[in-house]
């Protein structure tokens, strides 16, 4: 994606590069040298949906693509990502995607 927002493009930059942070609207308002108020507007705004959306959604991503044709266990994903624990992890992959992380494997089999 190209965007025409330096200053939103240093954000999601962030995002993709360290997606097992756990990433605060303060924080990426930092890295995009926005106040928080105003990141948060205009992420709105130019991205459709809330910067911690976009990167829950983004995890979704990746974890998808590990699971499916990386074959990396629930565990390794979840740990790779950030998450407490394997379980919180499934919890909100299913939430975010609407299938359970084991379906994400058998459905490429």
């Amino acid at each position: 994606m190209r965007l025409r927002q330096p200053k939103l493009s240093r954000a999601i930059l962030a995002l993709h590069r360290h997606p097992g942070h756990d990433w605060t609207v303060a924080e990426l308002a930092t890295e995009s040298g926005l106040s928080r108020s105003v990141f948060a507007k205009r992420f709105q705004e130019v991205i459709g949906v809330s910067p911690l959306r976009y990167a829950g959604e983004l995890r979704m991503r990746i974890a998808w693509t590990w699971l499916a044709y990386d074959r990396m266990s629930i565990e390794s994903v979840a740990d790779q990502l950030g998450y407490k624990s394997p379980a919180a992890f499934s919890r909100a992959y299913k939430r975010i995607v609407g299938v359970p992380p084991g379906y994400s494997r058998r459905a490429v089999e």
